[in-house]
C-alpha cells in the first residue's frame, strides 16, 4: 500500500483491541481519546491493529456470557457504527485473533467487509504502508495484530524486534498484548560505500480500550490470574520530512470504575 501525505505534520493513531461486545469495552475513552482527535483533525490519520470486537460464540473455551454486552451481529453493526464516521481517515486495517475466530467459524470475514464497504485498503493478517511526501522521502510501516502471550514487558518487544527483521520497513505496531510500549532498534543496513552501517528504526506495542479488572464483573485476565493491562493508545506524528515521534498514551483508570 501506498500513500502520499504532504501536510507539514501529521499524525496516526492506532486503533486495536477494543473488544466490543464486552462490558468493559472503554467505549467514552475511545470516543473522546481517540475517535473525536481523529475527526477534528484534518491531518490526522489511523490504521486498524484486530481485534475490534470480541466475536466469541457460547462454544469457544473463553466465552463469558456475564462479561458479555451484546452478541456478535450487534458487535459488528456497533463496530461499525463507531468507525464509519472517520473511515475516509483509515490507512488500512489488519485482522486480529477474535476476528480470525469468526471466519473459522462461519467464512465471513467482518473487517474485510467493512474495509470494501468504505473503501478501505484491507491488509489481511499483515500491512505495509509506504509514505511518501511528494518530495522524494519515504516512511515505510509495518502493522499487525500479533500473537503469542507473556506476562512481561519485554515480551511482545521483543517478539517485535524479532518480526521487523524480516521487513524493510522503519516503524512497526503490534496489538494483541493489551500493554504499551515503544523502543528504537538498530536497522541494519549499507553506506554509500556498501560499508555496514544502521538507522534507527521504531517498535510500538499499542495498547487497548479493554479494562482488565472491571468492577463487579468477570474478565479474562482475573480468570487467568494476569496482571491489569495499560488502558491507552499509541500515535505517530511525522513532520515535513517524515521524521516519526511516537507517544504511547496511557488514560487513568480510577479504582471506582
Amino acid at each position: 500500500m501506498k500513500k502520499e501525505i504532504q501536510s507539514k505534520e501529521f499524525t496516526i493513531t492506532f486503533v486495536n483491541d477494543l473488544h466490543i461486545g464486552l462490558k468493559s469495552f472503554r467505549e467514552k475513552d475511545f470516543i473522546k481519546h481517540v475517535l473525536n482527535p481523529i475527526k477534528r483533525n484534518k491531518n490526522a490519520y489511523w490504521i486498524g491493529l484486530g481485534d475490534y470486537i470480541e466475536g466469541r460464540a457460547p462454544h469457544h473455551k473463553f466465552y463469558d456470557a456475564s462479561a458479555r454486552e451484546v452478541d456478535i451481529n450487534d458487535q459488528i453493526r456497533k463496530m461499525s457504527d463507531l468507525l464509519k464516521p472517520v473511515a475516509n481517515k483509515c490507512l488500512g486495517m489488519v485482522i486480529g485473533n477474535h476476528e480470525r475466530g469468526i471466519i473459522k467459524e462461519t467464512t465471513i470475514d467482518p473487517v474485510m467487509n467493512f474495509c470494501y464497504d468504505n473503501n478501505i485498503p484491507y491488509a489481511g493478517e499483515v500491512g505495509l504502508l509506504d509514505i511518501t511526501n511528494g518530495r522524494g522521502q519515504k516512511k515505510s510501516i509495518v502493522f499487525a495484530h500479533g500473537s503469542g502471550g507473556g506476562i512481561t514487558k519485554g515480551a511482545p518487544i521483543n517478539k517485535a524486534v524479532i518480526f521487523t527483521n524480516y521487513w524493510d520497513a522503519d516503524l512497526l505496531f503490534f496489538g494483541h498484548h493489551h500493554s504499551l510500549s515503544t523502543a528504537a532498534v538498530a536497522k541494519p543496513t549499507r553506506d554509500a560505500n556498501g560499508a555496514p552501517t544502521w538507522k534507527p528504526g521504531y517498535v510500538t506495542i499499542c495498547g487497548t480500550m479493554l479494562s482488565a479488572y472491571p468492577q463487579g464483573r468477570s474478565s479474562y485476565e482475573e480468570g487467568m490470574c494476569l496482571p491489569p493491562n495499560e488502558i491507552g493508545y499509541a500515535k505517530v506524528t511525522f513532520d515535513e520530512e517524515l521524521n516519526p515521534s511516537i507517544s504511547i498514551n496511557a488514560i487513568e483508570v480510577k479504582r471506582s470504575e
